[in-house]
């Protein structure tokens, strides 16, 4: 079980139209691109819990908007799904459902539900498969 984070309450902010609104614990700060409508980028400082859905483009219907999350230690590359980014003393990605793949200078990490990955600030990873809803439980005040 990871411990409940510090002042453990959560916050809501919107990422636009039709999209969940990510969770983020106490102390925990999210920033959005300038330029929402063609990069789907944010950067987090703490940690937060995402559900995302596949959203097209409504220029061009074939083409599905690009969404990730950018830690110091690593990149999420979001393909409709549902995850928890943790960046403290370590970045923790633990996926629930869907799929990500995640970006570790030049290394690519493809998840499937259930994965959790840790890298250490030496960038050193570390993979196993864990119960996602221990590490979200947060998100509904239960830890």
């Amino acid at each position: 079980h990871p411990p409940p984070p510090t002042g453990a309450s959560s916050t809501s902010r919107g990422l636009g139209e039709g999209s969940k609104r990510p969770v983020l614990t106490a102390n925990s700060r999210l920033e959005l691109s300038e330029d929402w409508d063609s990069d789907r980028e944010v950067w987090l400082h703490g940690e937060a819990y995402f559900e995302g859905r596949k959203k097209t483009n409504p220029a061009d219907a074939s083409r599905r908007y690009k969404f990730t999350v950018h830690t110091s230690s690593l990149d999420v590359n979001v393909v409709g799904t549902e995850f928890t980014v943790s960046q403290r003393e370590k970045t923790t990605v633990v996926l629930n459902e869907g799929r990500i793949e995640l970006a570790v200078d030049d290394q690519y990490i493809a998840m499937k539900p259930g994965d959790k990955v840790e890298v250490s600030g030496g960038k050193e990873l570390r993979h196993e498969t864990v119960n996602p809803k221990v590490y979200s439980a947060w998100k509904d005040h239960v830890w």
